[in-house]
């Protein structure tokens, strides 16, 4: 009977596809055939058919603790049943019908305590044939007897008998009652526990949703926190609470923003040679698409310094930024007035190869060299525009050499 509620307990969670939990299958079956009929009446239905009871040596029934210790531990079932649950995890593995490892640590000794209790169990089965008293092991540890039940009789008094009668309606209205919700449980909660609920991954960013929400709400400012509340919310797919707080962090951003660039334009104008300061407010001045703004920032600012390296450096910055024409012009200006400033020709051979101006490109590029031999960008673009105009003729080249040598002179 227990194997047989055993496997009823296995088979409906597996073809309801619930959670298969064998243990609690086989705690259910023992307390619902075992431990409660023989606590209640001395007896299960397997031995009302033989005519024998389970009783205390003064004749009451066993306590429902001693019971429980008595099938589970005494006679085996439980350790039988984590042995069982390993074999079939074994073979399921085996067939590649589950994933199963063999346990170890803690794990392992649970393995050989349970064999041993097993193999305690079916030797102490023994004890019945070799005992005068025919009692088990189980039934030592449980101080228990199985003997031939008595026959139960009604008190004579109807006083007396009608409590007795009341009294056994009672017990029945109980374990009745006990043994349907066992039944029921027992096959409910392995399907219930399949059910979807909040995960611990869920529960952990719920919870961390909260806190963002709580350190939002008392400081709006708190970027980082709307950052990754913002997050938060789109990487749980929730879109319709994500874009609030997206629209919030931009327009905290954008706030920031502003008062920085505020910050800078009054730095710049407290302190016009401030090269770094500068540096920063052209930087924003290209994030907004600010250009116009941004030439002027940097022509108030040369207009402070008068130093022709920094104003080859603002023709280089329009040239990069593609104002390529401006830079031009603002190189040839510098040129005029240091010829023998460093790297100018290099500088404006280059400007001239990307605008097509291959014919003064390459003088400057070639004057460029002549600077400064290793210079390997300058070399590239010479090299490129060589191969589209042919090499300069060695008597220009030679003229070339000798402006160059003159200019070092003055």
């Amino acid at each position: 009977m227990v194997l047989a509620l055993c496997v009823l307990y296995f088979l409906v969670p597996l073809l309801t596809r619930g959670l298969v939990l064998p243990m609690w299958g086989v705690l259910a079956a023992v307390l619902g055939y075992l431990v409660v009929p023989l606590s209640a009446f001395k007896r299960t239905v397997g031995m009302q058919i033989f005519g024998l009871e389970l009783v205390t040596k003064d004749g009451h029934a066993v306590g429902a603790g001693d019971v429980l210790f008595r099938e589970l531990v005494g006679r085996g079932f439980f350790p039988a049943a984590f042995l069982v649950t390993v074999l079939a995890g074994v073979i399921a593995s085996a067939f590649h019908l589950a994933a199963f490892a063999f346990p170890t640590g803690l794990g392992f000794v649970f393995f050989l305590a349970s064999s041993a209790a097993v193999a305690a169990a079916i030797l102490g089965h023994v004890f019945v044939m070799t005992r005068q008293d025919r009692r088990s092991l189980a039934d030592l540890m449980a101080r228990s007897h199985v003997r031939v039940a008595k026959p139960v009789t009604a008190p004579a008094e109807a006083d007396e008998r009608a409590d007795w009668q009341a009294d056994r309606r009672k017990k029945l209205t109980w374990v009745v009652a006990f043994e349907v919700v066992l039944v029921v449980a027992a096959l409910a909660l392995p399907w219930a526990l399949t059910q979807r609920t909040e995960s611990t991954g869920a529960y952990a960013a719920r919870l961390k949703r909260q806190q963002l929400e709580a350190r939002v709400k008392a400081n709006p400012n708190d970027e980082a926190a709307l950052n990754e509340l913002w997050r938060a919310w789109a990487a749980d797919g929730r879109a319709e609470q994500a874009e609030p707080v997206r629209q919030a962090l931009m327009a905290l951003q954008m706030k920031k923003a502003d008062e920085r660039f505020a910050s800078l334009k009054g730095r710049v104008a407290a302190a016009p040679d401030d090269e770094r300061v500068l540096v920063e407010l052209l930087d924003v001045y290209e994030e907004r698409g600010m250009m116009d703004e941004a030439k002027a920032a940097y022509r108030a600012y040369l207009a402070a310094s008068k130093d022709p390296e920094l104003r080859a450096g603002f023709g280089r910055w329009l040239w990069r930024r593609g104002f390529a024409d401006e830079g031009l012009a603002e190189v040839r200006a510098v040129q005029k007035e240091d010829p023998a400033l460093e790297g100018i020709h290099a500088l404006l051979g280059r400007i001239l190869a990307d605008t097509d101006r291959l014919e003064e490109a390459q003088v400057e590029l070639s004057m460029g060299m002549l600077e400064d031999a290793e210079d390997d960008d300058t070399g590239e673009v010479l090299a490129a525009v060589n191969e589209k105009l042919g090499p300069l003729p060695a008597a220009e080249l030679k003229r070339l050499t000798k402006d160059f040598e003159k200019s070092r002179l003055r």
